[in-house]
């Protein structure tokens, strides 16, 4: 009985510390470069977790027309194009742009859900080069080209 009653304990206070992670999915509107953009059901959607608006990377990575890889042992997602190449590592907090030299530390880490790579679409923003912008008026999230 003891040790039922010492498993019970240690079940107990492992539960509480592992932190509780709150998904929700929101109805936001993304677009590119001023363009409305929709992401199928079967690619994924946006997500917030901890107050963070999380995309699926293959999405969005595609629709800006860049190549995607996963390596499944290693937990890593590559993306990129002939100016950008980038790497993100499932539960890390960094992105890095191999080409450019830059890395960026997310406030959030990358994650898996329903198999598909998620991340903060802010910081999928900066480690291409582009810029990012929220309008609260119409639940927006833009991303735009620096340049322009």
């Amino acid at each position: 009985m003891k040790k039922v009653c010492a498993l019970l304990i240690v079940l107990v206070l492992a539960i509480s510390v592992v932190p509780a992670t709150a998904f929700t999915y929101e109805t936001l509107n993304i677009e590119i470069d001023g363009a409305s953009v929709y992401i199928p059901e079967e690619y994924g959607a946006v997500i917030i977790v901890d107050n963070r608006t999380m995309v699926p990377v293959r999405f969005i990575s595609e629709i800006l027309g860049f190549s995607v890889a996963w390596d499944n042992q290693t937990q890593v997602v590559m993306f990129g194009n002939y100016a950008n190449s980038v790497i993100v590592r499932i539960g890390v907090n960094m992105i890095e742009n191999i080409m450019t030299r830059e890395v960026f530390e997310m406030d959030a880490a990358a994650m898996l859900y329903d198999n598909r790579t998620y991340i903060p679409i802010r910081f999928f923003a900066y480690a291409i080069g582009m810029g990012v912008s929220w309008d609260e008026d119409t639940q927006t999230v833009g991303l735009y080209n620096i340049a322009d």
